[in-house]
């Protein structure tokens, strides 16, 4: 079951990565599906042993990292300082990996993030990164955040193990 946890985590983090930068759009269908396909693994890891310590690994874990992350990013999509995939991709991040899980993919999220707008503030200056951040009828504009998060939890999914090894020695 680890594996296929580790390939439907990180499938779903590089699909997120692809989309989002591709249309700024996170499809629900894979968020649904993603969120099921980690309850059927919360189920069925009440009778084994959790295959390592990134996973949420019980549905309190689970249920208190989802709550949490909408508890804390619903109000940004209600005014609009992010979009509502940005906040159903967290919210199902933080459903896989926790509260403590999601606190390092957030932070690189941000900081890529605040490099991407800056980056476009320079290029073009106050003005018109302002308008480049309105949606617009031919597209959405704006900051990829879901896709930041997830290369941040790619990034988390690989120093985990060097985390663990780490510790050991």
């Amino acid at each position: 079951m680890s594996s296929a946890w580790l390939f439907i985590f990180a499938s779903t983090n590089l699909f997120v990565i692809y989309c989002d930068l591709r249309s700024r759009r996170v499809p629900n269908s894979l968020i649904v599906s993603a969120s099921i396909f980690q309850l059927m693994f919360l189920i069925f890891n009440q009778f084994g042993h959790p295959p390592f310590s990134y996973a949420a690994t019980d549905f309190s874990t689970a249920l208190l990292g989802l709550s949490v992350a909408l508890f804390f990013f619903f109000p940004l999509w209600h005014f609009r300082a992010m979009g509502a995939g940005d906040v159903k991709f967290i919210a199902m991040l933080a459903l896989y990996v926790g509260i403590t899980g999601i606190v390092l993919p957030v932070a690189i999220g941000s900081l890529l993030a605040g490099v991407h707008a800056f980056y476009v503030i320079f290029m073009r200056g106050w003005i018109e990164a302002r308008l480049a951040w309105q949606p617009v009828s031919e597209g959405r504009k704006g900051i990829p955040y879901a896709a930041y998060v997830a290369i941040g939890a790619l990034i988390e999914l690989v120093l985990q193990p060097l985390q663990l090894l780490s510790i050991g020695t």
